[in-house]
């Protein structure tokens, strides 16, 4: 069965209950606090890592978890749970901020490592086409792309947390999570002269990169 005390400032919502709905049999849960985590790229890290144990035991439901945080935390920003990924590493958690009970929640569903940890850093661009200070044929440029990436929370892909514009209008883009990729297919192609492509990227944590490139089309 569980254990009656969940070491602060861990908690997980009615954990007491976990067997009767988050797992397929009566088990013994319990949490160990990781010495030497693997720290995060582009965040910090707020608070110790605890891993849930057993974490090969399979869950028939997900657990609401949390964490506390002390007070020199209370007022920092881009803050959120992340569990540990093996094969990708830190990963974000949408997660909820209870300031008067300074803790912060999310849902699992697996027994994994968790931590409160910070992104401080924006989402970078890896590729914009057509290139700042590029010249091109019209029949050769249809398609404008913008390949991003983040270190840690990972790109934002609701519609509203990505803008393109094209000369100073608004144009609605599609989005390749796997490429990680944002781009807009003209419906005809471009008029000589030289046009502006502006746009602006978000992450999960909130954090922003915007950036333009003009060309010549002839």
């Amino acid at each position: 069965q569980a254990q009656p005390a969940i070491p602060d400032p861990l908690w997980s919502r009615g954990l007491g209950d976990v067997y009767k709905r988050q797992l397929y049999d009566t088990s013994l849960v319990w949490i160990e606090k990781i010495n030497h985590p693997v720290e995060p790229k582009g965040g910090n890290r707020v608070s110790p890592v605890y891993q849930l144990q057993p974490f090969e035991l399979a869950l028939k439901d997900t657990i609401r978890i949390g964490i506390r945080y002390n007070n020199k935390a209370k007022d920092m920003i881009n803050l959120s749970l992340y569990y540990y990924n093996q094969k990708h590493g830190w990963s974000f958690l949408p997660s909820k901020m209870n300031k008067n009970r300074q803790v912060i929640s999310s849902t699992i569903f697996s027994l994994d490592a968790i931590s409160i940890m910070q992104d401080v850093e924006p989402p970078f661009i890896r590729k914009v086409y057509p290139e700042n200070g590029g010249k091109f044929h019209y029949k050769d440029l249809r398609t404008i792309s913008i390949i991003a990436d983040d270190y840690l929370s990972g790109l934002n892909s609701a519609e509203n947390s990505m803008r393109l514009e094209l000369d100073g209008i608004p144009v609605r883009h599609a989005f390749q999570p796997i490429k990680k990729e944002m781009s807009y297919y003209l419906p005809a192609p471009f008029e000589a002269g030289e046009h502006t492509i502006k746009y602006q990227i978000s992450d999960k944590a909130g954090n922003i990169v915007s950036g333009s490139s003009t060309f010549m089309v002839d």
